[in-house]
């Protein structure tokens, strides 16, 4: 698959009928030092490795919780990397 760019996870968080405007805004400023592109990536593979689940009412929670867990881990990384 190419590289997501700008709205891509729009794309597949409006097919799964979700809004995660909120979320992805929370996610950029809790991890600014990260290129958005990055995390919206990330918010798109979790959309789609859920996109099967029945019930919806919590993806944007577990999307946000799990883009969350994975990003501090990137920044951790890359802090020892440059540290």
């Amino acid at each position: 698959r190419p590289e997501t760019q700008g709205e891509d996870h729009v794309g597949s968080a409006e097919q799964a009928g979700l809004n995660l405007n909120a979320e992805m805004k929370a996610l950029e400023r809790e991890f600014g030092e990260l290129p958005p592109q990055e995390i919206e990536q990330l918010v798109d593979k979790l959309v789609r490795q859920w996109s099967g689940a029945r019930v919806t009412n919590f993806l944007p929670l577990l999307v946000e919780r799990y883009a969350r867990e994975e990003l501090r881990g990137k920044v951790r990384n890359r802090e020892s990397a440059t540290g």
